[in-house]
């Protein structure tokens, strides 16, 4: 009884199986296309999607993806996204990762690893002051959501505290050491 599935491939074809295959599928790592044929009808809580390039890195797509996603039997709880994100610019990365939140309402954590790409503590998605925004209108949607991993930092969320950070990217805390002197 097959449980977890992880799918290493560049390939974006899409896989065809029996809807009564892999009943017990609660955990997969898949390009798109394999995940719209993995996911629906199946009671699948944690997503990996590999996006190995940046044209799917968009706002239409990424919504593709996320309802693809949310015809698991279950509600998706835990979502990891790797991405080729070069050439793009933080700020479309971050606008077609909003898909997901808004699309999964159940998720609890969510997280985003660039695979190829350059992200700079210039980025935007290094400020703690809009990346706060951005978590927040993401749990405005989705509730449930708790932790929140990007390049930069890891966000989680407290009943009394709202959103803080707990982790910040280690050239971002090596930086901020030699800034101190330490």
């Amino acid at each position: 009884m097959l449980s977890v599935l992880e799918l290493c491939s560049s390939s974006y074809a899409r896989i065809a199986i029996d809807r009564q295959a892999l009943l017990h599928l609660s955990s997969v790592f898949a390009p798109p296309l394999a995940l719209a044929s993995l996911v629906p009808g199946r009671p699948v809580k944690e997503v990996g999607v590999s996006l190995f390039h940046p044209t799917f890195v968009t706002e239409e797509l990424t919504s593709i993806i996320a309802r693809d996603v949310a015809l698991s039997t279950v509600p998706v709880e835990s979502l990891k996204i790797a991405a080729s994100i070069e050439p793009l610019e933080a700020v479309e990365v971050l606008a077609a990762l909003e898909a997901f939140p808004r699309e999964l309402p159940s998720l609890t954590a969510f997280a985003f690893h660039p695979i190829s790409g350059r992200i700079t503590p210039t980025d935007v998605i290094f400020d703690p002051a809009t990346t706060h925004a951005l978590i927040q209108c993401w749990h405005s949607c989705c509730t449930t959501l708790m932790s929140v991993t990007l390049p930069a930092m890891m966000w989680v969320y407290e009943n009394e505290l709202g959103w803080s950070v707990v982790s910040r990217g280690n050239d971002l805390a090596s930086e901020e050491r030699a800034e101190l002197g330490r």
